[in-house]
């Protein structure tokens, strides 16, 4: 009898001090990119709500992208987006000295990136409106072709009272023989690269 009430005191005490949990939306946005046609509109999928609603997005460059990325904060309201090149904020305007921020990557006839998943955001560790662009660059001198170097890039939203801004760009993390891709599990700040 002494054990079953201990039981029950426990849970109790467990039950009135179940906290709700908040789980980060930074995923909550996902933008389309486009294969050779230049829109003035992007169509994108939004998860504020649960179920994907489709949403337009008017980005101040061309988003015909292979490899586009964006950003939402952690209550899922979209922060950035990018094709690979530039990066636009949440007004759809480019952020200041992100033109070109993956400059070592082949842009193709349209000024995009043309390589596959070539760049990620994350949210930079302990550093609330930081993100880091992870991006690589297509060796295209003397053989073996392919991805050689991988850089990232830094995006404060803070900056520019809150409508963002590049401040470290195209840094260099390595060098080596690597694949065209890029893998994130989702809920994950672990970034996977072949090699």
């Amino acid at each position: 009898m002494k054990n079953h009430k201990l039981y029950l005191l426990l849970l109790t005490f467990f039950y009135l001090n179940i906290q709700p949990t908040f789980s980060q939306k930074y995923d909550n946005t996902w933008l389309m990119g486009y294969y050779y046609s230049s829109f003035t509109n992007v169509t994108g999928l939004d998860f504020y709500f649960g179920n994907p609603v489709s949403v337009g997005f008017a980005p101040p460059f061309n988003f015909i992208s292979t490899g586009g990325a964006c950003m939402s904060d952690a209550n899922g309201d979209l922060l950035f987006y990018t094709n690979g090149c530039q990066v636009a904020n949440f007004n759809n305007q480019l952020l200041p000295n992100s033109n070109l921020f993956n400059n070592y990557a082949p842009q193709n006839y349209y000024s995009v990136c043309d390589l596959w998943q070539s760049v990620i955001s994350l949210p930079y560790p302990d550093q609330p409106g930081k993100f880091i662009l992870m991006h690589y660059n297509y060796y295209t001198g003397s053989a073996p072709y392919g991805v050689s170097r991988l850089f990232y890039s830094v995006v404060d939203m803070n900056a520019n009272g809150g409508t963002g801004e590049m401040t470290t760009k195209n840094m260099q993390v390595f060098q080596d023989s690597l694949i065209d891709s890029f893998c994130m599990p989702p809920n994950m700040l672990t970034v996977a690269i072949g090699g």
